[in-house]
């Protein structure tokens, strides 16, 4: 019998808002009854607002992620709930939804000693880059990002 052990969880994906709005898959299971860190959804405003880090070895490394859209728009007022790096209704990036990311990156950064963004990005069944993704790398890079992890 193999053992898995981890100690972060990445709800953020294009499914995400479906399952979230269908409650088809519980994922407060995780953020209630156990010990393993979600990021990219929340519960709250304020649980947004809580800084996920992992204290490894007295490094600590901080996590957000992102994405560009889901495949059910967030009801007004709840675009919080999900990591958008996107207009959520448009999937467009804006002016406004990388203040946001700007603003928690920062946040995040001046308590970590690594800082790590997931990003849900790109075009399906293909393994190039779009222009978007070089925009949003460098735009993650210059908000001092130290890893960048994608993926669709």
């Amino acid at each position: 019998m193999a053992l898995l052990a981890y100690d972060i969880e990445n709800f953020n994906q294009k499914l995400e808002q479906d399952k979230i709005k269908k409650e088809k898959y519980n994922k407060d299971f995780f953020k209630n009854n156990s010990d393993i860190m979600t990021i990219g959804t929340y519960k709250s405003e304020e649980d947004r607002k809580q800084h996920r880090i992992l204290d490894i070895n007295g490094i600590k490394f901080g996590f957000l992620a992102y994405t560009y859209g889901t495949n059910v728009d967030p009801d007004v007022g709840d675009e919080y709930k999900v990591g958008y790096y996107a207009d959520p209704y448009t999937s467009k990036v804006t002016a406004a939804s990388k203040t946001i990311m700007k603003d928690e990156i920062a946040d995040l950064r001046s308590n970590c000693d690594v800082l790590v963004v997931l990003m849900h990005w790109g075009n399906e069944f293909t393994f190039e880059y779009d222009d978007e993704q070089y925009e949003l790398a460098q735009f993650l890079s210059d908000c001092q990002v130290d890893l960048v992890v994608g993926r669709h």
